[in-house]
């Protein structure tokens, strides 16, 4: 008879969540744990608070950003974790036939009351094993206090009540657990087979998955003998999701030791800047930046490796070095100035073969230099790592910022595509074979694998890699620039590099040293964007008080003869529009109360904005006059911009500059009377990447979506469902560079790059209370740049840690960030 008098904590807890999370790491003949993690248990409608951080800059000055704020309430549920705990041989050393082996399991009562388990017997057990015979279940520890004597379980199978020595008269409470040991002796002859015991039997229970999530325990048809369940343990209440089922695995192999991988991924972006010739593609630059990284990843038999070098020919001698490997593309040439090292320990290379001419491959007939040789010879620039002296490259590592410029010099004046490809090459440390290991940038995607899945079979341990010769393919494009490519092998950066058209105009005014840039429509609407901080930080719209920024522009005489009286006026966007045909913005767009800074040489001219009047000078000042441009004679200027307390952030300011032949002096712009003209756009971001946070509630298999309701993988940021404990909720924070693209058929303008942007996800800092009520739990994905994972301010690696890890602070590191492009980084929690 079972005992249904609730226990003193079961009272006192009733209406508490105290779940444990145990992560455990197994190897063979080794048990590692882990410090458990406690969770002092979720009190229904607690609030999960979850809001976003970013820093970043435009080059020049630092930036902050916030998130929307997204409040979840907490459910009260019954809940059962089943979690490998661990793997030993009896007798140490690989496993051979007729070993005894210990698989031990961590059961934990993840709900909020008290409950019984049942325990699957040996005989219910043995049809789930594989490669051996299940001759024993017992309960070897409880509570993390290892018992004098086993219980023995019965091959039938028990529930915790029904076993006499289990302490508590079997009642297990919240955050309770026990550990149960399977013995099985294996009868598996060939080596490589296959030693796997299963300890319980979901429906949701696919072959090697450990940590299943609790289920019902009648989802598979009832509570079956193989089940390990929940049975209620008060008699008066009933849990609101039913009783609940777990189950995990751990899989062996016969007769093998684990051989590790090391596992690269390269990463490859660029960024173009016009040359000083005018209408022009043939003196544009591209600088190439390249980052890779180590993973901490280890999949099932093969454990995460070190990156150490390979054989290369380095100044005519053979060497082992790891080598990160591009090409000069055809129709450019490196421009001669040293490539940029992240630190000491790396060492630029130099290299006349020709990718796209010879056959060698970068480890395999290229000779390698560290003295550059001319200019216009070079080929391939590389950089390598000496592991020998330096020390191999661990899992977890992390190596940014190798970057190298070349001139678009072979271009046709009318433009046209560049495309290139990263390569790294390297072995994994200490593998006696010496296998080749390497990526091609393009993709997140280690070791050129395709699209995440790792492709070696379980029981070969060698990764054999077929590098190509460096080339790349223009059909292949990494189409975002941003590493996000797909499909086999790695995917080109591929770069399409335009003149500027000939501007319409005798007079021009435009971006610094660019007067004849290009807008989206036409020379009269050409840009630049520049970016202000804000005293209060807040989401996109909320009010602020920007700080004044300063823009620089330029004038030019384009024809033969004098222009004289050239002065300069801010103008109202409507008129601006209506004039020119162009795109100013609109009078409605600019705050009442900005002012205007015009200043040339010593002299000033300020002006206050108002929809209704218009920009109107201070003080009745006169225009500032730029007086007699002389023949292809340019000069600039300096307008400075200072929108008002009041100003919605993250969204853009456009102030449409004049600059006119004043024909008849009277110091205002009519185009009838001043028909020489031009404008140019000073466009004002009071921060411009901006940040969205939204969620989805999923059920505790991960992936049915609970809330929002309906069809499709879907986010919100007004969540009204309650995620029960077990359940997942998994954040999406959406970064967007929001500032004016160049246009497709322009150019010359003024840009804002968001550089080193950084995403930070903190649960432990105010106002976010998640890093407590919640767990991690892997599939973190990040669309670009790196990703780290840290507890409080302990650093664990950028692979995704283990579910069931400390992890409290989520940091995606994204080196630039072009306009309009966005990305994700999104995260999974558990509930506690």
């Amino acid at each position: 008879m079972k005992n249904t008098e609730p226990s003193p904590h079961s009272r006192r807890f009733s209406n508490q969540l105290k779940p444990l999370i145990i992560t455990a790491i197994a190897t063979s003949g080794a048990l590692h744990f882990l410090a458990p993690v406690l969770a002092e248990g979720t009190a229904a409608g607690t609030d999960i608070i979850n809001r976003a951080t970013a820093t970043y800059s435009d080059g020049t000055t630092d930036f902050d950003a916030i998130s929307n704020t997204v409040i979840i309430k907490v459910e009260e549920v019954r809940g059962l974790t089943v979690t490998d705990a661990g793997f030993t041989d009896a007798n140490g050393g690989s496993i051979a036939t007729s070993d005894n082996l210990y698989f031990d399991f961590l059961v934990t009562n993840t709900g909020n009351a008290d409950a019984f388990v049942y325990i699957s017997g040996a005989t219910a057990l043995g049809p789930l094993a594989t490669g051996g015979t299940i001759t024993a279940v017992e309960i070897i520890a409880v509570n993390g206090t290892n018992l004098g004597t086993a219980i023995a379980v019965p091959t039938g199978g028990s529930s915790t009540n029904n076993l006499a020595t289990f302490p508590n008269t079997g009642i297990i409470g919240a955050d309770q657990n026990f550990k149960v040991r399977v013995t099985m002796t294996v009868t598996a002859t060939n080596a490589g087979d296959a030693v796997k015991v299963q300890f319980g039997n979901t429906a949701d229970n696919p072959p090697n998955t450990q940590n299943q999530q609790n289920i019902r325990n009648d989802s598979d048809g009832a509570s079956n003998a193989n089940d390990v369940y929940t049975i209620d343990a008060n008699g008066t209440l009933i849990p609101a999701n039913g009783e609940r089922e777990a189950a995990a695995s751990h899989e062996e192999f016969l007769a093998t030791q684990p051989k590790p991988l090391a596992q690269i991924t390269l990463l490859m972006t660029s960024t173009t800047a016009p040359g000083a010739l005018a209408n022009d593609a043939r003196d544009d630059t591209i600088t190439y930046d390249l980052d890779f990284r180590v993973a901490n990843n280890p999949q099932p038999g093969f454990p995460a490796g070190s990156l150490e070098g390979t054989p290369i020919n380095l100044n005519g001698s053979p060497v082992e070095r790891i080598l990160i490997s591009t090409t000069v593309p055809p129709n450019t040439v490196w421009n001669g100035i040293a490539p940029t090292v992240p630190n000491g320990n790396w060492i630029p290379v130099y290299s006349t073969d020709d990718a796209y001419s010879d056959t060698e491959n970068p480890i395999n007939g290229v000779n390698w230099t560290t003295v550059a040789p001319a200019a216009n010879t070079v080929k391939r620039i590389g950089f390598i790592y000496d592991a020998g002296t330096n020390g191999a490259l661990p899992p977890g590592t992390t190596v940014n910022d190798f970057r190298f410029t070349v001139v678009t010099s072979g271009l046709p004046t009318s433009g046209g595509t560049i495309t290139n490809i990263g390569q790294i090459f390297g072995q994994t440390f200490g593998d006696p074979a010496n296998n080749l290991v390497y990526d091609e940038s393009g993709d997140q995607d280690a070791n050129n694998y395709d699209d995440g899945v790792f492709p070696p079979n379980p029981n070969i341990s060698d990764f054999i890699a077929n590098p190509k010769t460096g080339t790349a393919n223009p059909n292949d494009p990494d189409t975002n620039n941003n590493n996000t490519g797909t499909g086999s092998d790695g995917e080109s950066n591929v770069i399409g590099i335009l003149p500027l058209p000939t501007a319409n105009s005798a007079l021009l005014n435009g971006p610094n040293n660019v007067p004849n840039a290009i807008g989206p429509t036409n020379a009269q609407d050409d840009f630049t964007n520049a970016a202000t901080t804000v005293d209060t930080v807040g989401v996109q719209s909320s009010v602020s008080n920007p700080a004044a920024v300063t823009i620089t522009n330029t004038v030019r005489n384009t024809v033969a003869t004098n222009l004289d009286n050239v002065k300069l006026l801010p103008f109202a966007p409507n008129a601006a529009n209506a004039l020119t045909g162009g795109v100013h913005g609109t009078n409605a767009g600019i705050p009442d109360g900005t002012t205007v800074t015009i200043r040339f040489g010593t002299q000033t001219a300020v002006y206050t904005y108002t929809a209704a009047g218009g920009f109107a000078p201070e003080a009745a000042n006169p225009p500032v006059a730029i007086g007699t441009l002389t023949p292809n004679q340019q000069q600039s200027y300096q307008v400075t911009v200072d929108l008002p307390a009041g100003t919605p952030q993250i969204q853009g300011y456009t102030i449409p500059i004049v600059a006119f032949v004043d024909n008849d002096s009277s110091n205002s712009f009519v185009a009838t009377t001043d028909t020489v003209y031009n404008f140019t756009n000073n466009r004002i971001y009071p921060g411009f990447i901006n940040l969205v946070k939204a969620a989805r509630i999923l059920d505790r298999d991960g992936t049915t979506q609970l809330e929002p309701a309906g069809p499709g993988l879907s986010y919100t940021n007004s969540l009204t469902g309650r995620p029960q404990p077990g359940q997942f909720v998994e954040y999406q924070i959406t970064y967007q560079n929001i500032s004016e693209i160049q246009p497709a058929s322009g150019g010359g303008n003024v840009l804002l790059t968001g550089n080193s942007l950084v995403i930070n996800e903190n649960g432990a800092a105010a106002p976010n209370t998640w890093a407590d009520i919640t767990t991690h739990r892997q599939n973190t994905v990040a669309t670009g740049g790196i990703l780290q994972f840290y507890n409080g301010a302990v650093l664990l690696g950028s692979p995704d840690p283990a579910s069931g890890a400390a992890v409290t602070r989520y940091v995606n590191t994204i080196p630039s960030l072009a306009p309009q492009v966005s990305g994700t980084l999104t995260f999974r929690r558990v509930v506690n």
